[in-house]
Protein backbone atom coordinates (compact mmCIF):
# COMPACT_ATOMS: atom_id res chain seq x y z
CA UNK A 1 0.00 0.00 0.00
CA UNK A 2 2.93 2.58 0.58
CA UNK A 3 4.43 2.34 -2.81
CA UNK A 4 0.88 2.51 -4.19
CA UNK A 5 0.49 5.93 -2.36
CA UNK A 6 3.60 6.92 -3.41
CA UNK A 7 2.66 6.67 -6.90
CA UNK A 8 -0.32 8.74 -6.07
CA UNK A 9 1.38 11.58 -5.08
CA UNK A 10 3.87 12.79 -6.84
CA UNK A 11 2.34 15.95 -8.34
CA UNK A 12 2.75 17.67 -5.20
CA UNK A 13 5.71 19.31 -4.73
CA UNK A 14 7.52 20.28 -1.52
CA UNK A 15 10.45 21.99 0.09
CA UNK A 16 11.43 19.28 1.70
CA UNK A 17 8.66 16.72 0.40
CA UNK A 18 5.40 15.25 1.64
CA UNK A 19 6.83 11.74 3.70
CA UNK A 20 5.00 8.57 3.05
CA UNK A 21 6.35 6.86 6.03
CA UNK A 22 6.60 3.21 6.77
CA UNK A 23 3.51 2.92 8.02
CA UNK A 24 1.87 4.87 5.00
CA UNK A 25 0.76 7.65 6.56
CA UNK A 26 1.26 11.47 4.65
CA UNK A 27 3.13 14.02 6.78
CA UNK A 28 3.59 17.18 5.39
CA UNK A 29 7.02 18.49 6.25
CA UNK A 30 7.06 22.33 4.47
CA UNK A 31 5.37 24.56 2.04
CA UNK A 32 3.21 22.96 -0.49
CA UNK A 33 3.46 24.30 -3.51
CA UNK A 34 0.58 23.13 -6.18
CA UNK A 35 0.91 22.42 -9.88
CA UNK A 36 -2.52 21.63 -11.60
CA UNK A 37 -5.16 19.70 -9.21
CA UNK A 38 -2.93 18.22 -6.40
CA UNK A 39 -6.09 17.67 -4.53
CA UNK A 40 -7.16 14.94 -7.25
CA UNK A 41 -4.12 13.04 -6.02
CA UNK A 42 -4.35 13.69 -2.57
CA UNK A 43 -8.08 12.53 -2.55
CA UNK A 44 -6.92 9.15 -4.41
CA UNK A 45 -4.43 8.18 -1.51
CA UNK A 46 -7.11 9.24 1.43
CA UNK A 47 -9.67 7.15 -0.43
CA UNK A 48 -7.11 4.25 -0.61
CA UNK A 49 -6.39 4.41 3.30
CA UNK A 50 -9.91 4.55 4.06
CA UNK A 51 -10.60 1.34 1.56
CA UNK A 52 -7.45 -0.33 3.01
CA UNK A 53 -5.85 -0.47 6.66
CA UNK A 54 -7.98 0.80 9.12
CA UNK A 55 -4.92 1.02 11.67
CA UNK A 56 -3.13 3.52 8.99
CA UNK A 57 -5.97 5.48 8.73
CA UNK A 58 -5.83 5.94 12.32
CA UNK A 59 -2.09 6.60 12.39
CA UNK A 60 -2.72 9.44 9.39
CA UNK A 61 -5.37 10.92 11.62
CA UNK A 62 -3.21 11.40 14.30
CA UNK A 63 -1.04 12.47 12.37
CA UNK A 64 -2.68 15.35 10.69
CA UNK A 65 -4.53 16.18 14.02
CA UNK A 66 -0.87 16.29 15.32
CA UNK A 67 0.13 18.64 12.62
CA UNK A 68 -2.85 20.87 13.55
CA UNK A 69 -0.95 21.70 16.87
CA UNK A 70 2.01 22.60 15.24
CA UNK A 71 2.09 23.67 11.89
CA UNK A 72 4.90 26.04 10.93
CA UNK A 73 3.28 27.27 8.08
CA UNK A 74 -0.53 28.43 6.41
CA UNK A 75 0.13 26.21 3.81
CA UNK A 76 0.88 22.95 6.08
CA UNK A 77 -2.20 23.95 7.99
CA UNK A 78 -4.53 23.89 5.05
CA UNK A 79 -3.29 20.65 3.87
CA UNK A 80 -3.61 18.74 7.09
CA UNK A 81 -6.88 20.28 7.15
CA UNK A 82 -8.08 18.91 3.86
CA UNK A 83 -6.81 15.56 4.84
CA UNK A 84 -8.72 15.47 7.95
CA UNK A 85 -11.78 17.18 5.97
CA UNK A 86 -11.67 14.40 3.12
CA UNK A 87 -11.41 11.60 5.66
CA UNK A 88 -14.84 12.48 7.27
CA UNK A 89 -16.59 11.62 10.00
CA UNK A 90 -13.90 9.02 11.37
CA UNK A 91 -11.97 12.64 12.22
CA UNK A 92 -14.85 13.87 14.60
CA UNK A 93 -13.97 12.31 18.06
CA UNK A 94 -10.60 13.75 17.97
CA UNK A 95 -11.36 17.53 16.82
CA UNK A 96 -13.81 17.01 19.40
CA UNK A 97 -10.88 17.06 21.81
CA UNK A 98 -9.10 19.62 20.15
CA UNK A 99 -12.16 21.86 20.84
CA UNK A 100 -10.52 22.17 24.52
CA UNK A 101 -6.88 22.88 23.57
CA UNK A 102 -5.30 25.39 25.35
CA UNK A 103 -3.93 27.08 22.06
CA UNK A 104 -7.27 29.09 20.29
CA UNK A 105 -5.06 28.16 17.08
CA UNK A 106 -5.51 24.99 17.47
CA UNK A 107 -9.30 25.38 18.57
CA UNK A 108 -10.28 27.11 15.35
CA UNK A 109 -8.22 24.75 13.34
CA UNK A 110 -10.51 22.23 14.98
CA UNK A 111 -13.68 24.27 14.13
CA UNK A 112 -12.56 24.79 10.37
CA UNK A 113 -12.57 21.13 10.27
CA UNK A 114 -15.69 20.38 11.53
CA UNK A 115 -17.55 23.25 9.67
CA UNK A 116 -16.15 21.41 6.22
CA UNK A 117 -17.47 17.99 7.33
CA UNK A 118 -20.36 19.40 8.10
CA UNK A 119 -23.94 19.42 10.19
CA UNK A 120 -23.60 16.63 11.88
CA UNK A 121 -20.96 18.42 14.00
CA UNK A 122 -23.47 21.20 14.55
CA UNK A 123 -23.74 20.30 18.73
CA UNK A 124 -19.91 19.70 18.94
CA UNK A 125 -19.79 23.64 17.49
CA UNK A 126 -22.71 25.10 19.76
CA UNK A 127 -19.83 25.77 23.21
CA UNK A 128 -17.26 27.46 21.21
CA UNK A 129 -19.51 30.21 20.48
CA UNK A 130 -18.87 31.34 24.22
CA UNK A 131 -15.83 30.71 23.74
CA UNK A 132 -13.17 33.38 25.78
CA UNK A 133 -10.92 33.65 22.25
CA UNK A 134 -12.51 36.04 19.92
CA UNK A 135 -10.58 33.89 17.12
CA UNK A 136 -12.31 31.03 17.95
CA UNK A 137 -16.05 32.13 18.44
CA UNK A 138 -15.63 34.02 14.84
CA UNK A 139 -14.21 30.79 13.62
CA UNK A 140 -17.36 28.70 15.45
CA UNK A 141 -20.35 31.58 13.80
CA UNK A 142 -18.56 31.38 10.42
CA UNK A 143 -18.46 27.80 10.22
CA UNK A 144 -21.87 27.80 10.84
CA UNK A 145 -22.66 29.98 8.37
CA UNK A 146 -20.78 27.41 6.14
CA UNK A 147 -23.49 25.00 6.72
CA UNK A 148 -26.08 27.24 5.23
CA UNK A 149 -29.48 26.26 5.98
CA UNK A 150 -28.56 23.04 7.64
CA UNK A 151 -27.38 25.33 10.74
CA UNK A 152 -30.80 27.58 10.62
CA UNK A 153 -31.66 25.96 13.79
CA UNK A 154 -28.99 27.87 15.51
CA UNK A 155 -30.01 31.50 14.88
CA UNK A 156 -31.61 31.53 18.37
CA UNK A 157 -27.78 31.01 19.53
CA UNK A 158 -25.95 33.84 17.10
CA UNK A 159 -28.46 36.45 17.56
CA UNK A 160 -27.09 37.03 21.61
CA UNK A 161 -23.62 37.43 19.52
CA UNK A 162 -25.09 40.69 17.90
CA UNK A 163 -23.93 42.23 20.72
CA UNK A 164 -20.37 40.56 21.46
CA UNK A 165 -17.21 42.93 22.84
CA UNK A 166 -15.13 42.67 19.52
CA UNK A 167 -16.76 44.08 16.31
CA UNK A 168 -15.46 41.36 14.46
CA UNK A 169 -17.66 38.54 16.07
CA UNK A 170 -20.93 40.91 15.33
CA UNK A 171 -19.71 41.16 11.80
CA UNK A 172 -19.39 37.68 11.15
CA UNK A 173 -23.00 36.86 13.21
CA UNK A 174 -24.31 39.55 11.01
CA UNK A 175 -23.12 37.81 7.30
CA UNK A 176 -23.31 34.29 8.67
CA UNK A 177 -27.32 35.31 9.80
CA UNK A 178 -27.51 36.67 6.29
CA UNK A 179 -26.06 32.71 5.21
CA UNK A 180 -28.86 31.06 6.98
CA UNK A 181 -31.74 33.06 5.85
CA UNK A 182 -32.29 35.28 9.08
CA UNK A 183 -34.65 37.74 8.56
CA UNK A 184 -35.24 40.53 11.83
Amino acid sequence: MVSKLIELLPILLVSTTIIIEPIGVMRSDAIVQSQPSPTAEIDASIEQLKAGDEAALTRQIDNSIEQLKTARSVSQLRLNQYILTKIGTKTIPKLILLLQDKEAATRSSATTVLANIGAATIPDLMPLLADRDKNVRSSAVSALGKMGTSAKSTIPNLIPLLNDEDLEVRSIVVTTLKQLGYKP
